[in-house]
């Protein structure tokens, strides 16, 4: 199960009052909905796309869980996973009704997908610029 996100709320120059956290999904969260096999692979691919980073502690150890792009890469392709996750206020600000966030996990592309895409002559303009 998803554990309930906590965050911290703050009024910001404008005087709105704003509520943040540090990180919405997570990648256990995102896999929540694979099966064994799927999980492994996520696992197989996180492992063997991990290398030691010299510029970080050489303590470091390798992942345990996978990393959210191979999470979506091991999905099936026609199925995503929508969280939602409640957010409660601090308790002293118990009069605040709580927040509603959600994420969507979409199943990853395999790098040989291809997409066209047809635009009007003003998108191409505005985007790509004028072409000779």
């Amino acid at each position: 199960m998803a554990e309930m996100r906590s965050g911290s709320d703050k009024i910001d120059p404008d005087g709105c009052k704003r509520f943040t956290i540090k990180r919405l999904l997570s990648p256990r969260d995102e896999a929540i909905d694979l099966g064994a096999d799927a999980y492994s692979r996520a696992l197989k691919l996180t492992l063997d796309g991990w290398q030691l980073d010299p510029a970080r502690s050489l303590d470091r150890q390798p992942p345990k869980i996978p990393s959210g792009p191979n999470i979506r890469r091991s999905r099936h392709s026609s199925r995503g996973l929508l969280l939602i996750y409640p957010f409660f206020p601090p308790p002293a600000e118990s009069s605040i009704t709580p927040l509603i966030g959600f994420a969507v996990s979409f199943p990853g592309a395999t790098p040989s997908t291809r997409v066209t895409y047809r635009v009007n002559n003003l998108y191409w303009t505005q985007e790509i610029g004028e072409t000779a």
